[in-house]
């Protein structure tokens, strides 16, 4: 008895010495992968931790920055907050990197970047911040379809790392001269084995490590509530100062205004519906401002299945652009319709001639998208032009159902082309080991891309770039944008912000003010 007593004793000793954290892995030069780690629990004690709850949007998808399918105002805030990033807004993240700069090309490549991690910069599971995260991003940027801002990763020739994956050198085939806009939101490469796990389920439920000023804590997709604790293994200045991120969705204003009535809610950051300003206004006692995201809900014309031009102004000519952005939204009141080329000149009897329907798909999750869809559909029959809806997740239609020309038209949120990386993405070719016709257009000319690359290199402006965006869509209609994302912020008490007057509060085009939550304060501090 006495032999099987210390038996199990030293059993149980063995079994708790092994849940203990081994030091962080190192990465070997130049490896782009590394073991499944499972990220540790983060405790919140309940009763001792500061709180801000927010509330938001349903979340229709994942949570992936960098996949169009999960692209939401909520999305790439989140990513602020959890995810790290070479610069932030042109400014190098002097947590993440000692140092990042241009360095004379090497081996041929056109352009040459060398970057410095920090030696103490890791994710919230221990593991080292290395070159493999850099290789990981480009790789699936540069070949996978659906993805956003993909035209900068093209260019990309080779990514190597020395010095146990903290010293990075990217080469390009092509000069990018925004290189700073490259390597955002990076992602933990440890976790996700290069071949094994698709890019657009990576971050499918959660973000399973961070290495930002929070990191998830948990996400209750029943419940609509998504937490962020503070994290603690973060190496960087200025650590938050809330313990504690709750994320709620919400159904209604007049949940929103009663929970924040109760002292339930501080802020929230949603779509508006018909009468959510009046209410607000009326409610009194909150702070509110209108915001348009830089993303429209667009119409974009499959060149592959639809390849003569004539055919597509056809269809862009039955549109009603007005009365589908309405029809979408769900509303009349605070609608951004959105800013296009006029409505073409088309001849219907030309998709009379095709002998089958317009196919039109879209991602039923989204219902905004589905609703514009399905409203494209009716318009079309009601000139006796057939139409089918072809209903799947956006991992399929770009990688199946647009390349094999199975569908004529997508109806999905796309950025406003307001800078040369948008554009070149929308409308570069895919590089040729990328997936064919990597685009939603299915664009690819050859004196397209030379210009284009021509404004990544900055060798063209700007305005030059815009002005060709324009000149291409109005010749060849690949794109109609129909509403503008239009969300409303409402500012409740319990918060310290970065003004005391909301609309000083500032503004970001892809996210949200929610991504500046690290600096928030709770007022009962």
């Amino acid at each position: 008895m006495i032999r099987r007593s210390a038996a199990l004793a030293l059993a149980m000793m063995l079994a708790g010495c092994s849940a203990q954290p081994g030091p962080a892995p190192v990465q070997p030069e130049d490896e782009t992968k590394g073991s499944v780690t499972v990220v540790p629990e983060v405790p919140v004690e309940k009763k001792n931790r500061n709180e801000i709850i927010v509330g938001i949007d349903p979340i229709h998808n994942g949570l992936n920055p960098h996949l169009v399918s999960d692209d939401s105002a909520f999305v790439q805030s989140l990513a602020r907050l959890v995810l790290p990033s070479a610069f932030n807004d042109g400014a190098m993240n002097r947590d993440l990197l000692e140092s990042a700069r241009e360095i004379p090309a090497i081996g041929g490549a056109a352009q040459t970047v060398e970057y410095r991690i920090a030696p103490e910069s890791q994710w919230s599971d221990g593991s080292p911040i290395t070159g493999a995260d850099f290789q990981y991003l480009w790789h699936n940027l540069a070949h996978q379809p659906g993805v956003i801002n993909r035209a900068g990763y093209q260019q990309i020739k080779e990514i190597t790392t020395a010095e146990g994956g903290k010293l990075v050198t990217v080469s390009f085939s092509n000069k990018v001269e925004d290189w700073q806009s490259l390597f955002t939101n990076l992602l933990p490469s440890h976790l996700f084995s290069v071949g094994t796990e698709s890019f657009d389920r990576v971050l499918a439920t959660t973000v399973p490590a961070s290495a930002g000023r929070y990191m998830v804590r948990s996400v209750d997709r029943r419940r609509g509530v998504i937490e962020l604790a503070r994290n603690d293994r973060f190496w960087g200045e200025r650590p938050a100062d809330v313990e504690l991120l709750t994320f709620r969705e919400i159904g209604s204003v007049s949940n929103i205004i009663e929970m924040m009535r109760n002292k339930q809610l501080s802020f929230a950051h949603i779509t508006p519906a018909e009468t959510t300003m009046d209410a607000l206004t009326l409610a009194g006692g909150v702070q509110t401002r209108v915001v348009d995201r830089d993303s429209y809900l667009t119409a974009t014309f499959n060149s592959v299945a639809l390849p003569d031009a004539a055919d597509r102004k056809a269809v862009a000519s039955l549109l009603d652009v007005p009365l589908l952005a309405r029809l979408a939204a769900g509303r009349s009141a605070d609608l951004g319709v959105a800013e296009g080329q006029p409505k073409p000149a088309g001849d219907p009897e030309k998709l009379r001639e095709l002998g089958r329907p317009i196919r039109i798909a879209v991602d039923p999750a989204d219902e905004t998208a589905r609703s514009a869809a399905s409203a494209i559909a009716d318009m079309l029959r009601s000139h006796s032009i057939p139409a089918d809806l072809v209903q799947s997740d956006m991992a399929d239609i770009t990688a199946k159902k647009v390349p094999a020309g199975e569908v004529d038209v997508v109806v999905s949120w796309q950025r406003k082309k307001t800078d040369v990386a948008t554009v070149a993405s929308t409308y570069l070719c895919p590089g040729p080991d990328a997936i064919a016709r990597a685009t939603l257009t299915g664009w690819c000319d050859a004196g397209t891309d030379a210009e284009l690359l021509a404004g990544l290199a900055g060798q063209r402006s700007k305005e030059d770039i815009l002005q060709l965006a324009g000149q291409l869509n109005e010749e060849q209609l690949l794109e109609v944008p129909i509403l503008v994302d239009r969300r409303v912020d409402i500012l409740g008490s319990g918060i310290v912000g970065p003004a005391p007057r909301l609309e000083e509060w500032p503004t970001m085009p892809a996210a949200s003010v929610i991504a500046t939550a690290h600096e928030w304060k709770d007022d009962k501090q």
